[in-house]
């Protein structure tokens, strides 16, 4: 196909689905407008995890269920306009910061419009409005895989409900690597603040590691120990994909409960069961990169979580702690 025809046809689309979105946004704004419901950011589901973690699905199901609106991906600066100057993002370049770090108890009121927005479901796109499951929404649940470096702000400054999501290590990385996923371990030394607060010990090790895999895993790594750290003094939600994916739905009905939605248990018990096609499906879902990684990539991906003190995950596929 001709290059400018391609590119014509990319703007038509995108032309095309932003206007039903805007279309869907108006009679969603109206039923607020008639039940006199504006949501604010407390009200807002979060779900948040390292990319390739399983937290669109999540996402999705409990959207589905609950019947909220979902978020997706609200901080990606190449769709979301009011993420580019807070990331550093220069015309037709990457981001400075792919993750930024915001500390628990920092000021930063120039990141408050954006959150504020992403959590009350005033940023709405062809990106960000992948699914819709209903135009009267109950609400709005936001998945981030940008923001496991500010979680803890988030939770002190908005009080939203925030489940984070752990995937063991390997399968992340070996779906990032399948999809061609960059890493880039420069990205976190523009930072300083993380640097004082978490990675000075490790500063060395990170230096010197330049196999992609390991610089994954670094990543990996980091975002699990930033966000349990920075929410361990706040009311969330803990939970392994595994367990979820494993549990018959049983996992996604306790974080139901944790929500409140309890009155949804109905319409949740209806969809509950799995088919044996569905189980062997989820099962090779978690399953393929003890295949996919050779031996010494999967010592190195778990020698980084250990090396920050991350210690769910061992060469098997089911987690080994199933606390945060």
């Amino acid at each position: 196909m001709n290059v400018n025809i391609k590119q014509k046809l990319v703007r038509l689309i995108k032309h095309v689905n932003n206007s039903k979105i805007q279309s869907n946004l108006l009679v969603e704004r109206m039923g607020q407008t008639i039940t006199r419901k504006e949501f604010e950011p407390n009200e807002a589901i979060v779900i948040a995890g390292s990319g390739r973690s399983g937290t669109t699905w999540i996402q999705n199901s409990l959207a589905e269920i609950l019947r909220y609106q979902p978020i997706f991906e609200p901080l990606n600066p190449n769709f979301v306009n009011e993420a580019k100057l807070l990331l550093g993002v220069e015309q037709g370049g990457e981001p400075v910061v792919y993750s930024p770090y915001l500390r628990a108890n920092g000021l930063y009121p120039e990141w408050d419009t954006l959150l504020t927005q992403a959590l009350t479901g005033n940023i709405r796109n062809y990106w960000t409005e992948k699914k819709r499951y209903t135009l009267l929404p109950k609400g709005y649940i936001t998945k981030f895989i940008r923001a496991n470096f500010m979680l803890g702000y988030i939770s002190n400054n908005y009080n939203p409900k925030i489940i984070f999501v752990m995937r063991h290590p390997c399968a992340v990385i070996f779906s990032r690597m399948r999809l061609n996923w960059q890493a880039n371990k420069s990205n976190l030394f523009y930072q300083p603040e993380i640097i004082e607060d978490y990675l000075r010990p490790y500063l060395s090790d990170i230096e010197n590691e330049n196999d992609p895999v390991g610089i994954h895993a670094i990543w990996w790594a980091l975002e699990q120990l930033i966000a349990l750290d920075e929410l361990k003094k706040q009311n969330y939600f803990f939970t392994h994909y595994e367990d979820i994916l494993l549990s018959n739905k049983q996992k996604l009905d306790e974080i139901i409960h944790w929500i409140g939605k309890n009155n949804q248990h109905k319409y949740f018990t209806q969809r509950q069961e799995i088919s044996i096609s569905d189980d062997i499906e989820n099962k090779t879902r978690i399953t393929q990169w003890v295949s996919g990684l050779n031996s010494d990539q999967k010592d190195k991906i778990l020698w980084w979580a250990n090396r920050f003190d991350i210690n769910h995950y061992s060469n098997q596929i089911y987690p080994i702690n199933s606390s945060a």
